[in-house]
């Protein structure tokens, strides 16, 4: 056994045994080494030894496993729908700010130069944020819609209602619908507060705390933010969710999903040969699942909007 002072040694039968016989005279410690040339050779661990430590190890890896992949989930859903509606749009307008002035600085602009500022274009995006939160039974948090000229392909909704979507989109739609159809997953994010549980997964407790006593500017707000912006994505389940109650608002309002699958086929196509698109758009799971609900969805309903009305929408950044 290893002696815990120099010159001596201590000696056992086994390592299950925990009796030690204690030698410190020098002269016998130094016969018996002569005696005993592998005294000091470390004895071979015992058949099983590694068992405990699998045992433990395994267990302490399946604990972080289920905190991060249930109970904070789980915890950030609750959360999210007991965090006031003030703090909510709080964190919401310091959300938008942080993403403006992320996207104009890769421009090199100033962030008032990329807000696209058409008024006909608003008014029309406007009415049809309206149409389609009339047509639910639920109250859906709504703030304001801004658009950002940007060739980048995005809509993404944040805490409080605030919308943005970036005019690289209006490129991408044949159709009004099509972007009636986002704008329409995008209320079915807000309506389940989808935006408030992902900044509470990503920054967790301290940045619910931060809202909560108004610091909105410290770092674990800004950390959270930063992790939205380079592509924090929902899981599966949420844009399921999304997805059914974007389809539920569209054909409750009148409106025909059907162009929606032509702009998912262009987006996955975008996706392939662009691996700068991001958002909502291009990290949404299971395209193929996606398309298929569209499809059963039916032909039925309506223009989203006139034409007049979407000509001012895709202009509104010129």
């Amino acid at each position: 056994n290893a002696s815990l002072l120099q010159g001596e040694v201590r000696l056992s039968v086994s390592a299950e045994d925990e009796a030690r016989i204690v030698i410190d005279d020098l002269a016998f410690v130094s016969h018996l080494r002569g005696l005993c040339p592998k005294l000091r050779k470390r004895r071979a661990n015992a058949v099983g030894w590694w068992k405990p430590y699998l045992f433990w190890g395994g267990g302490a890896v399946a604990s972080v496993a289920l905190i991060l992949f249930f109970i904070l989930p789980f915890l950030a859903t609750q959360i999210a729908f007991l965090i006031p509606d003030e703090v909510e749009n709080t964190a919401g307008l310091k959300a938008k700010e942080f993403f403006i002035e992320a996207i104009a600085k890769r421009q090199r602009k100033p962030a008032a130069a990329i807000i696209c500022t058409g008024a006909e274009g608003q008014e029309s995006l406007n009415a049809l944020i309206t149409a389609l939160r009339a047509s639910s039974d639920e109250d859906i948090p709504f703030t304001d819609i801004t658009v950002l000229n940007t060739k980048e392909v995005n809509a993404f909704a944040l805490p409080g209602g605030h919308l943005i979507v970036l005019s690289g989109l209006f490129g991408l739609v044949d159709d009004p619908n099509g972007i009636a159809g986002v704008l329409a997953h995008e209320l079915g994010h807000s309506q389940h507060h989808h935006p408030m549980q992902l900044l509470v997964s990503n920054a967790g407790m301290a940045s619910v705390l931060s809202l909560v006593l108004g610091d909105v500017s410290g770092g674990t707000f800004l950390l959270a933010m930063g992790q939205m912006a380079i592509g924090a994505s929902y899981s599966r389940d949420i844009e399921r969710e999304a997805d059914e109650t974007g389809v539920s608002l569209m054909q409750s309002a009148g409106f025909d999903v059907s162009p929606m699958i032509l702009l998912m086929e262009k987006l996955q196509k975008k996706n392939g040969e662009d691996q700068g698109v991001s958002s909502m758009l291009s990290t949404h799971p299971g395209q193929e699942e996606r398309q298929a609900r569209l499809v059963a969805a039916g032909r039925s309903g309506g223009p989203a909007m006139s034409r007049d009305a979407w000509t001012s929408i895709k202009t509104m950044c010129q």
